[in-house]
């Protein structure tokens, strides 16, 4: 691919352009977004060793070398396993043993959680956090955000839309002293921080304390001004210590154990049952293959979707959640009477019917691509529906601007960056308008803003009555978007409420591998304080119980707390 390299860029003092790539191959390892891409053969020991042996290490050495890298990333035992049957957390630790056993002085990382559920995820953090402990190694992590490590991290570059790097520092300078100037580019801030700067502009947060990036930073400050302030106008509630009753319509911080930051209103338990359902599901079972021994997938799984609920269908890696996605539009094979669309058997109705009442987004988004356009995927759907041609440009032409894609049009949606194909995938879809809509993992390999403008289009079609179905690992989404939560694992719907129900059930959440959003964790850490007045209504507003919070970073309110921040 032609292009253009200009500068320079030096390893331990040498130019790379003037270094073999074997004397680059020891100083620097690279571990894949996607581990797969890099595997070359079949088990797990021989992976390991082939690096190993293409750098001429001794026999007696590699055997060694793999045993150690094993051991330091959890894998020990699984030498003779094959690659296949790996779990996606378990190639990625795979991955990064491979490039260990090799090692390097500089250890680069490519969204190496991308793939992986929130268990996962916390494996690979605890990984890099005992790696970070070697001060004989550089770790390099390329994230679109990190909430869960950044604790560990020491140094923070930001690079911005045109690649330039624009920010340098500690976590704190560079997501505390910056606000704005990353919210322009689209830059993820830490919960901590945005609940904090949301604080400051209210006047419930000390003007001279320095913003925080972890839960455990704002915890502690947070607990610091309400033991200083606890018996001070205004920074106290009015109520008796004796544990009286508080005024009407307060709202205490330790009354509350769930933050919900979009301030989507969660509907209670029941409050859909008067609707008619949009996607019914029966008993269904399910298994790969004919052999009646194989492990089923799915296990007389019941769920009933009402219609123009905004459900989040989460599990572990492996739980079945694609499978029972596939299923709901026909893909796979069906038993009669298991799945109903609009009340209507899906094994009687034309494949035709189905796609234009269910949208189905693949989390692979090169799945669904059948053309060599932008252009003629966005009008693939539409002409297959029979649409005009004016109705067709019209509809394509607005799809491109909302999703900021305009510029995209001729390009083959296999040039595109993941980001971008997942942007199209998810457009594809949209722009034919069907009343359901199943988009599996929206925001993987979107940065802040184009995940915010994306579930910003999956809210409003949901405010006007369309059903949305999203398969996520992404607390956040849960929290933000969804008004109800289904957990499937093992093939089983162990759990089907509202989110707050799912974040106080930690038996669910472990079995599901599932982690608590920061904030609420945060209100867990002060529980037991009594809140300002100022903050509680501040976190009233977080929690979306009140008043509509920050759903994004466009939101005027938090606009404001930004420029707050930033001009203080």
């Amino acid at each position: 691919m032609p292009g253009e390299l200009r500068g320079t860029i030096k390893i331990s003092g040498r130019d790379v352009t003037e270094t073999s790539q074997a004397d680059l191959a020891k100083q620097v390892g690279l571990v894949f977004q996607n581990p797969s891409l890099q595997f070359v053969t079949s088990t797990v020991e021989t992976e390991i060793a082939f690096g190993l042996e293409n750098l001429q290490v001794q026999t007696s050495e590699i055997s060694k070398r793999i045993a150690n890298a094993l051991d330091t990333v959890g894998l020990s035992g699984l030498e003779s396993r094959q690659i296949d049957t790996l779990s996606g957390g378990e190639k990625q630790r795979l991955a990064i043993a491979c490039q260990l056993a090799m090692e390097p002085e500089i250890l680069v990382l490519d969204e190496p959680t991308a793939n992986l559920d929130p268990r996962g995820t916390e494996a690979i953090y605890g990984l890099l956090r005992k790696l970070s402990r070697d001060e004989s190694r550089t770790i390099v992590l390329l994230e679109h955000q990190c909430e869960s490590l950044i604790d560990a991290v020491d140094r923070t570059l930001v690079l911005d839309s045109d690649g330039d790097l624009f920010l340098d520092g500690t976590p704190e300078t560079v997501f505390g002293e910056n606000p704005r100037r990353l919210r322009r580019e689209g830059i993820w801030i830490p919960a901590a921080t945005r609940l904090a700067l949301e604080l400051r502009s209210s006047g419930a947060w000390p003007g001279s304390t320095s913003l925080p990036v972890t839960v455990d930073q704002a915890t502690d400050t947070l607990k610091d001004v309400l033991t200083k302030q606890r018996s001070r106008e205004p920074w106290c509630d009015s109520q008796p210590s004796d544990g009286g009753s508080q005024p009407e319509n307060s709202t205490s911080l330790s009354d509350r154990s769930v933050v919900r930051p979009d301030g989507a209103t969660e509907q209670e338990p029941g409050d859909g049952a008067t609707k008619s359902p949009a996607l019914d599901i029966c008993g269904l079972n399910a298994r790969y293959g004919t052999d009646e021994k194989s492990n089923p997938v799915l296990k007389d799984v019941e769920l009933s979707v009402p219609e123009g609920s905004f459900l989040a269908l989460v599990g572990p890696n492996g739980a079945g959640k694609s499978t029972l996605a596939k299923h709901c539009i026909g893909v796979r094979s069906l038993p009669p009477e298991t799945v109903f669309i609009d009340g209507r058997d899906v094994t009687t109705l034309p494949s035709r019917e189905v796609s234009q009442k269910v949208g189905y987004v693949f989390q692979n988004p090169e799945y669904q691509f059948v053309t060599d356009s932008v252009w003629d995927e966005l009008a693939y759907g539409l002409r297959q529906l029979d649409f005009d041609a004016d109705e067709i440009e019209h509809r394509v032409q607005q799809t491109l601007e909302r999703f900021n894609l305009t510029g995209y049009a001729d390009r083959n949606p296999f040039t595109l960056s993941h980001g971008e194909k997942r942007r199209l995938s998810v457009a594809t879809m949209l722009v034919v308008g069907q009343d359901i809509l199943i988009v599996d993992e929206p925001t993987y390999g979107q940065d802040r803003a184009n995940a915010d403008a994306l579930m910003e289009t999956l809210s409003e079609l949901h405010e006007v009555g369309r059903t949305v179905i999203v398969l996520t690992h992404d607390m956040r989404i849960i929290a933000e978007h969804a008004d109800t939560v289904a957990v499937l694992v093992d093939g089983e719907v162990q759990f089907h409420g509202t989110p707050s129900d799912l974040f106080e059930d930690p038996e669910t959440l472990s079995a599901a591998h599932l982690s608590r959003p920061p904030l609420a964790e945060l209100a867990d850490g002060l529980s037991g304080f009594s809140g300002p007045a100022t903050l509680d209504r501040c976190y009233e507003h977080c929690t979306g119980e009140q008043t509509k919070p920050p759903t994004s970073d466009h939101d005027a309110t938090f606009s404001s707390a930004l420029d707050y921040g930033e001009e203080r």
